[in-house]
């Protein structure tokens, strides 16, 4: 079962946000369902992210996935449900995501644009730092990041590791999706050129998007020239979702 934060009481626009694999979302942040407390320290604070949204009108709210016991397609079918609950009233809304969290964000908003789980919405992704871990990219990347993989299997203080190992064999099925809606894709300058890669793909692929080069940033979301990033940015694709027609 997906772990996500209360549901939207208000008239803000909502950005829902898919974290990292690997992050340990704050309490006050998220609200556990099935999870076990694992002790585990977040590397990103959420916090700042947040605080940077709500200066742009957004509120921030955060959905993450069962890593450790679920496989992509049900990553992608239980995001796409807490989305759509998060959302509730909401007609426009944006998902967001990070690293792997990213590639979801923008297969959950093509199906919330559809009407999955409850009526058609305006939407937009904001992906940060889009992942190299599937499909063509996959491979190459384990070769680039050994001690990625190692950190993923290893196990926590739960005694499971990160991901659900037989997902990790999974990843290269799993496709760079085909996004209608309004995108903005920030990728770190000082990122890994295989992250350059998938990104600068993306931005070919999904006619509505900008793709946003962060300076001297690496695969990082919530540093100061991150968040300054987003700020300058997100207000733009919020006023383009308000107003979207397809």
């Amino acid at each position: 079962m997906a772990e996500c934060s209360k549901r939207p009481a208000n008239d803000r626009l909502p950005l829902i946000f898919i974290p990292g694999i690997s992050d340990v979302i704050p309490e006050n942040l998220v609200q556990h369902f099935t999870y076990l407390k694992t002790g585990e320290t977040g590397y990103f604070d959420y916090r700042l992210l947040r605080n940077t949204l709500r200066g742009q009108g957004i509120d921030l709210h955060i959905a993450q996935p069962d890593w450790k016991t679920t496989t992509p397609d049900t990553w992608a079918d239980d995001m796409t449900a807490a989305a759509a609950w998060l959302a509730g009233p909401h007609e426009a809304v944006i998902v967001g995501g990070f690293s792997f969290g990213a590639l979801l964000a923008a297969e959950v908003a093509e199906r919330l644009r559809q009407g999955e789980y409850g009526p058609p919405r305006k939407v937009g992704v904001m992906a940060v730092s889009l992942t190299c871990l599937f499909g063509e990219w996959v491979k190459e990347a384990w070769d680039l990041f050994p001690e990625d993989k190692a950190s993923l299997l290893k196990p926590g203080a739960d005694g499971r590791p990160k991901v659900f190992p037989p997902a990790l064999d999974m990843l290269a099925d799993v496709e760079l999706p085909d996004v209608i809606c309004p995108a903005q894709i920030y990728s770190g300058a000082l990122e890994a050129p295989i992250m350059h890669d998938v990104s600068k793909a993306a931005h070919a692929t999904w006619p509505r998007s900008e793709l946003i080069t962060i300076p001297e940033a690496g695969h990082d979301i919530t540093k100061p020239r991150d968040l300054q990033a987003i700020a300058a940015n997100i207000g733009r694709l919020a006023a383009v979702v308000r107003g979207a027609t397809y």
